[in-house]
């Protein structure tokens, strides 16, 4: 089912009403070309955060597995972790040549 959510916090109405959350998969945001096009000029402009500048020094010094364990701690899943991993290893190559 999932946990009851007052959707009317704050205000005056029915007792006992509460609305389900939807399911994950509804949630998921869609790959947007203009959510990819703010993301990197973000990323152009303020340059990476600490912990991607972390795990792309591990992942330089083939520190493969240590990089996944230290991105899966800062972001809490291990499928965004892989998804982060491959991200910045790509942007490493990329730099390379």
């Amino acid at each position: 089912m999932g946990m009851g959510i007052d959707c009317c916090a704050g205000h005056k109405g029915e007792r006992g009403k509460t609305v389900t959350k939807l399911p994950k998969k509804n949630r998921k945001r869609k790959h947007q070309p203009k959510r990819k096009f703010v993301k990197d000029l973000v990323v152009e402009v303020m340059g990476y955060t600490a912990y991607e500048r972390r795990a792309m020094e591990l992942l330089r010094n083939q520190r493969d597995k240590r990089a996944l364990k230290f991105i899966k701690q800062r972001l809490g899943s291990l499928q965004l972790a892989k998804k982060k991993r491959e991200e910045l290893g790509a942007v490493i190559m990329a730099s390379r040549h």
